[in-house]
C-alpha cells in the first residue's frame, strides 16, 4: 500500500453541521484513502470520499461512508513499473494532470461541494496540491461570497522526507536538500543542487500545467481569485496550519519536517495500526492448514503484477511449509494469476486483513515492497520484514529496515523463488530478527495516546479554535531568518572587525618597537 501525504482543509464550524471529505486524483491512493476513511468514520465522524470512478471497486468502505465519483478517462493499462524508478516519474506527472482535469471539469462534482460544502477535505499533497488547493481556495471565495460562510483553513499532511522537504519549501520559501543524512560539504552542496533542479522540474512539469487546467476549467475563477491568482507557495502560507506527519523517525533520515519546524507538527504516523482481531472463519482454517506458520506476501504493485515477481511468488510456495496470503490491490487478484497454476498453501485475495494475518500468533514474516504504511504496520505488530522496493520511496524505507536488522532487501527485477526461500529461511531460523522487531514494536506502540487519537483531536481541536493565527509567524520566517544568515553574516561582520582592530595594534605596536629599536641603535652609535 502506499504512502502518501496528505492535505487537510477544514471549514471553521461545527462537525456536527457537515462531513469530512477525502479526495484522491488516481488510482494509487485509495488503499490509503480507504483505511483513513473507515477510521474517520469508526470514530463517529460523518466522512465521504471523492475518487475516481475507475476506482470504486478498489475502495473498502464500510456503511458510514459515502463514495463520490468523477469520471477518470486514464488507462492504467498502458503503464509499467518501470515507468516508476525515479522518485517522480513522467508517467506519474500526466496521469495526475489529467485526471485534476476530470476532476474540474465535473461540473456536478463543483456544484455538490458548493451545494453542499464539506467541513473537511483531505487529499493527496505532493503532485495533487496544485491542482486542489486553487479548487479548495476557489470553493472558500464562492461559499465566502455568496453564503457569507468562514473561510477554510489547510492542514498539511507529509508521508516521506521529500513531501517533508516540498512541504518546508512552501512554508518557508527555503530551498532544503531533500536528505539531511548527508555528510561532507560536497556531498551537502550535491544535494543542495540536486535538490534545487528538482524544485524547478516539478514546478514546470507539474505544478504550473495544474494551475492552468484549474484556472481555465472552473467557472468565474479569476472573478473569485482575482486575475493574478495566488501562486502554490502563497496558497501554502495562507491556508496551511498544521502538518501532520503521517512517517516515523525510525524509517526516515533527519528532515525540517520531522525536526519539527514550528509548534504545528502533529506526528500521526501508524494512525491506522490496531492490534489484531479473530481471522474469518476460512483464513483461520488455511493458517491453522500449515504447522510452521504462515507468510504474508503484500506487493501491491501500481499496475499489472511484474512477471518476475508472479512466477517467484509461485515458486516460493511450492517449496515453503508455510500457509502463504497474497494480498494483491487488483480488482480480480486471482484472474491475473490462474494460468501460472496457484499451489494448494497460496491464498490470494483482495482487500485481506492484513494486521490480523501480521498479528496472527502463526504469522513467521512479512513481505513487501516497504512502503512507510506496510512498514509500520508490520513493525508495530512486531514481525520480520523481506522487501523487495518498487519505488526510489520504497528503497529509502527498505535501507532503514535492513540497518535496523528487522529485515533483508532483495531485487525485485531479478526476484526468484529461490532468493525468497534463502531469505525467509535466513530471517525465520535467526531469532535476532524477531527479536528486534518485537522491541521496536514495544517502542512504537509506548506512547502517551494514539497517533490516531492526535489525529481526530487535530482535526477536532481546529472546529473548537477555529484559527491558529498566533502560530503564524513561526512559519512565515524568510530564508535568511529561518537559517540565521543575518546573525552569520553579522558575526562575520563582527569577527573581521575585531581582527582587523587586533591587525592594526599588532602592526602598529611592531612599528613603533621597530621604530624604538632604530632610535637606540642610532643612539648607541652616536655615543660610540
Amino acid at each position: 500500500m502506499r504512502v502518501i501525504h496528505l492535505v487537510i482543509c477544514a471549514a471553521q464550524f461545527m462537525l456536527a453541521s457537515g462531513y469530512i471529505l477525502l479526495t484522491a486524483l488516481n488510482e494509487n491512493d485509495i488503499g490509503f484513502i480507504s483505511e483513513a476513511a473507515n477510521y474517520i468514520a469508526a470514530r463517529g465522524l460523518e466522512c465521504s470520499v471523492l475518487i475516481p470512478l475507475t476506482a470504486k471497486d478498489l475502495m473498502d468502505p464500510n456503511d458510514k461512508v459515502t463514495v463520490i465519483t468523477f469520471k477518470n478517462e486514464v488507462d492504467l493499462s498502458e503503464f509499467s513499473e518501470e515507468d516508476y524508478s525515479a522518485p517522480v516519474p513522467q508517467t506519474e506527472v500526466e496521469m495526475l494532470l489529467k485526471s485534476c482535469e476530470n476532476l474540474v471539469k465535473e461540473k456536478s462534482v463543483v456544484e455538490l461541494l458548493l451545494k453542499n460544502p464539506p467541513t473537511t477535505a483531505i487529499f493527496p499533497s505532493f503532485l495533487q496540491d496544485a491542482c486542489v488547493l486553487p479548487l479548495v481556495a476557489y470553493l472558500n471565495s464562492r461559499l465566502t461570497k455568496t453564503t457569507n460562510e468562514k473561510k477554510i483553513t489547510t492542514f498539511v499532511w507529509s508521508s516521506n522526507y521529500l513531501s517533508d522537504s516540498w512541504v518546508y519549501y512552501h512554508l518557508t520559501s527555503s530551498i532544503i536538500p531533500e536528505n539531511e543524512m548527508e555528510s561532507g560539504t560536497y556531498s551537502r552542496f550535491k544535494s543542495f543542487v540536486n535538490w534545487w533542479l528538482f524544485v524547478r522540474e516539478i514546478h514546470g512539469n507539474y505544478v504550473d500545467p495544474a494551475t492552468r487546467i484549474v484556472e481555465s476549467n472552473l467557472e468565474n475563477f479569476d472573478s473569485y481569485l482575482g486575475y493574478a491568482p495566488p501562486s502554490l507557495s502563497e496558497l501554502y502560507e495562507n491556508r496551511v496550519n498544521l502538518t501532520l506527519v503521517s512517517t516515523h523517525p525510525m524509517f526516515t533520515p533527519p528532515t525540517p519536517l520531522a525536526l519539527g519546524i514550528s509548534p504545528l507538527t502533529v506526528n500521526i504516523g501508524c494512525f491506522h495500526c490496531r492490534p489484531a482481531t479473530a481471522l474469518p472463519k476460512e483464513l483461520e482454517e488455511h493458517v491453522n492448514k500449515y504447522k510452521s506458520g504462515a507468510v504474508v506476501i503484500e506487493l501491491d504493485f501500481k499496475f499489472k503484477i511484474p512477471e518476475v515477481v508472479k512466477k517467484a511468488v509461485i515458486e516460493l510456495s511450492k517449496n515453503l511449509p508455510f500457509s502463504v496470503f497474497w494480498q494483491r490491490a487488483s480488482r480480480n487478484p486471482s484472474e491475473e494469476i490462474k494460468d501460472s497454476g496457484l499451489p494448494e498453501n497460496l491464498f490470494v485475495g483482495k482487500n485481506l486483513p492484513l494486521q490480523d494475518l501480521l498479528g496472527h500468533p502463526r504469522s513467521r514474516i512479512f513481505v513487501s515492497r516497504c512502503s512507510m504504511d506496510s512498514v509500520l504496520i508490520a513493525t508495530y505488530h512486531g514481525v520480520p520484514i523481506i522487501c523487495l522496493p518498487g519505488t526510489h520511496f520504497d528503497e529509502s524505507v527498505a535501507s532503514f529496515v535492513e540497518k535496523h536488522g528487522i529485515g533483508v532487501i532483495l531485487p525485485r527485477k531479478t526476484i526468484t523463488g529461490m532468493l525468497l526461500f534463502k531469505a525467509i529461511s535466513e530471517v525465520t531460523n535467526d531469532v535476532s530478527f524477531r527479536g528486534i522487531a518485537r522491541h521496536l514494536a514495544e517502542t512504537l506502540r509506548d506512547q502517551p495516546e494514539t497517533p490516531g487519537d492526535r489525529l481526530i483531536f487535530a482535526i477536532e481541536n481546529l472546529e473548537r479554535h477555529r484559527d491558529h493565527r498566533h502560530y503564524s509567524q513561526v512559519k512565515k520566517q524568510n530564508f535568511i531568518s529561518t537559517h540565521y544568515w543575518d546573525v552569520c553574516i553579522a558575526l562575520t561582520l563582527v569577527a573581521v572587525l575585531f581582527f582587523s582592530v587586533l591587525g592594526c595594534g599588532i602592526c602598529f605596536l611592531f612599528q613603533s618597537f621597530s621604530h624604538h629599536s632604530e632610535t637606540l641603535n642610532t643612539s648607541s652609535k652616536k655615543i660610540i
